[in-house]
Formats: C-alpha cells, sequence, structure tokens
C-alpha cells in the first residue's frame, strides 16, 4: 500500500492602500500583530492607486514592477 504524500504552497496576497512596511523580525502572522501594510518574505502585495507591485526579502521592500527590477533582475 503506498502512502499518500501531500504538499501544500502557502501563497499571501494583499492589497495595501498606502506605502509597504516591513514587519519587525522575528514576528509572523500566526502568532503576532501586524500592520495591514507588513509584507513578510514571499509575500505578494499590490498597490491599485499606483498599480505598484510589492515583496519584501525580510529587510527591505522590493518593488517588482519598477523599470530597473524588471530590466535588470532586482
Amino acid at each position: 500500500m503506498a502512502s499518500l504524500v501531500e504538499n501544500f504552497i502557502r501563497r499571501i496576497e494583499k492589497i495595501v492602500a498606502s506605502s509597504a512596511t516591513v514587519p519587525i523580525p522575528g514576528t509572523d502572522h500566526v502568532n503576532d500583530t501586524w500592520l495591514d501594510t507588513d509584507i513578510y518574505p514571499g509575500e505578494l502585495a499590490i498597490q491599485f492607486a499606483n498599480g505598484k507591485l510589492y515583496t519584501s526579502d525580510g529587510e527591505n521592500i522590493i518593488q517588482l514592477n519598477r523599470e530597473d527590477s524588471i530590466l535588470y533582475g532586482l
């Protein structure tokens, strides 16, 4: 009898109304409170007012659809 292995990929996406922020290191969505603008590593956030797309590396906010980000892979 074969065992069943399941993999779950969790992807969190947000809509932010103002500038994106980096949460305090060591905090998370489960055990801590966070701001609506906090972008954790691997999250994707969009700001509809200006069409900006953000993610985070845990230390900095990265705007994905900036021209230099697209052209040079930043």
